[in-house]
């Protein structure tokens, strides 16, 4: 499964950065961008899901409940509103404006990112009866949010509850750059409710 997971990001990252080349060195206009970039999301998004939930069994999206279906169309609706705003700023340091491509190809990996992020929340509503740890990322400084959850072992449904999960725009750090992860573990579970988010 892993290696599954690897190639899909590694596929998502690539189209990214190929229509990122694109529109910077005007071989697409800003609609060709928008539309290529919405397409891709479409495509990653359900796959990053099945990849996160197949860790509990589900072979299919066609197995989802309602509430993972509606929880994945958000996602993908969340995401859209900022391809503009994106296509915007590479046309702005295009080629034909003097602009260098190596910025614009790293902001890639924030939305690449979030490809684990998707992997995440499918396995906590996916795996709801599994216990989960939060394992901080290897960054030199986390976020107060990531800081607070690390260690704590909760239910995936109790994560889920509170959309909690790594990479989520609502931690304190909007999960741009997050490195965390759930693992499942054997460990008793936390006592109380998880923090609140303050992002």
């Amino acid at each position: 499964m892993a290696r599954l997971i690897e190639k899909g990001i590694a596929s998502f990252r690539l189209n990214l950065r190929a229509a990122v080349r694109a529109l910077w060195s005007g071989v697409w206009d800003d609609a060709e961008f928008i539309a290529a970039v919405g397409d891709d999301i479409e495509r990653a998004y359900p796959q990053a899901w099945l990849e996160g939930a197949s860790a509990c069994g589900i072979k299919s999206l066609d197995e989802l409940t309602e509430e993972e279906q509606d929880a994945l169309k958000e996602a993908i609706f969340a995401a859209l509103p900022y391809i503009g705003p994106f296509a915007d700023a590479i046309v702005a340091g295009s080629r034909a404006n003097k602009g260098k491509l190596a910025p614009l190809l790293t902001r890639t990996d924030i939305w690449v990112n979030q490809y684990n992020g998707i992997l995440a929340k499918a396995r906590t509503m996916s795996c709801g009866d599994l216990k989960w740890r939060w394992v901080r990322g290897p960054t030199e400084v986390s976020c107060r949010d990531c800081s607070a959850y690390n260690g704590r072992v909760y239910r995936g449904s109790t994560w889920a509850k509170y959309g909690i999960y790594p990479k989520s725009p609502s931690l304190a750090c909007h999960g741009f750059n997050c490195l965390c992860k759930l693992e499942a573990t054997d460990a008793p579970i936390t006592r109380g409710r998880p923090p609140a988010m303050t992002g």
